[in-house]
């Protein structure tokens, strides 16, 4: 009855008592939430393959947010968007748009039924 008590203590320890890992280096980052937000940037597109145009420029200081960014239209037109943000106005954006739109002329359809068949076909 011993011999069993005691290989029960055993393997009651040995499964309680986990698996032991060689100690390893912590990598340990202290990041500053409470930063102070500062930064500029500024981007353009201009690919003529496409006709795809666009800039954007933006600044932050603080809370204070400054920038505009353009879009060239599909209608020919250039839309300027400036704004600003900040905690007391919150975000506030101005529109312009300069240049006259220029739609396509509109697509008539040809009616199926004033086709007329002419001739018989010609294979080459």
């Amino acid at each position: 009855m011993f011999v069993q008590i005691s290989l029960f203590c055993f393997i009651f320890a040995t499964c309680s008592a986990g698996i032991s890992h060689y100690p390893h280096p912590q990598n340990k980052y202290d990041v500053d939430y409470y930063a102070y937000p500062k930064y500029q940037f500024k981007y353009g597109v201009n690919d003529p393959y496409t006709g795809d145009k666009k800039s954007q420029y933006e600044t932050r200081d603080g809370d204070k947010v400054k920038g505009s960014y353009q879009v060239h239209d599909p209608d020919g037109t250039l839309r300027t968007v400036t704004y600003t943000a900040d905690d007391h106005t919150g975000f506030v954006a101005k529109v312009d748009k300069a240049g006259t739109a220029i739609h396509p002329q509109p697509y008539h359809k040809i009616d199926a039924t004033s086709y007329s068949k002419t001739g018989h076909p010609s294979y080459h």
